[in-house]
């Protein structure tokens, strides 16, 4: 935990040398950045936990289905007339499974903009 806050100081330190207007303007910018994205995912999913429960919900539907036999069937069939009703179901569980794991990473990436905001506040206080 020491070397995590000498790490952190040492990044304040390096910020310190800017001129505190620009600080302020970097700082406006990532918060913007992060409240477009939430809005992004909000849109999409509501609140909190409903990415979580979307990727839930794709992992249900492939189960209910026929599990992975179901799903490697649906895929070495391919796109052909007499699979066509599984493999569109199969085509929006994926988009769902990846519109959920793409909002888990845009959390993970707005966690890293609001590292940065409070490094800038450090900066700020000194």
């Amino acid at each position: 935990m020491l070397a995590d806050i000498t790490h952190e100081s040492d990044f304040v330190e390096a910020l310190k040398n800017h001129p505190e207007k620009a600080l302020a303007n970097a700082k406006y910018w990532l918060e913007l950045k992060i409240n477009r994205a939430e809005a992004r995912v909000a849109y999409f999913f509501g609140e909190k936990a409903a990415g979580l429960a979307l990727l839930g919900t794709a992992y249900v539907c492939t189960q209910e289905f026929g599990g992975f036999p179901w799903l490697s069937k649906t895929l070495m069939a391919g796109f052909v007339a007499g699979n066509l009703g599984n493999t569109t179901l199969l085509m929006v569980i994926a988009l769902v499974l990846g519109i959920s794991i793409g909002a888990m990473l845009l959390k993970h990436v707005n966690a890293r903009y609001r590292f940065q905001i409070e490094l800038i506040d450090n900066a700020l206080r000194r």
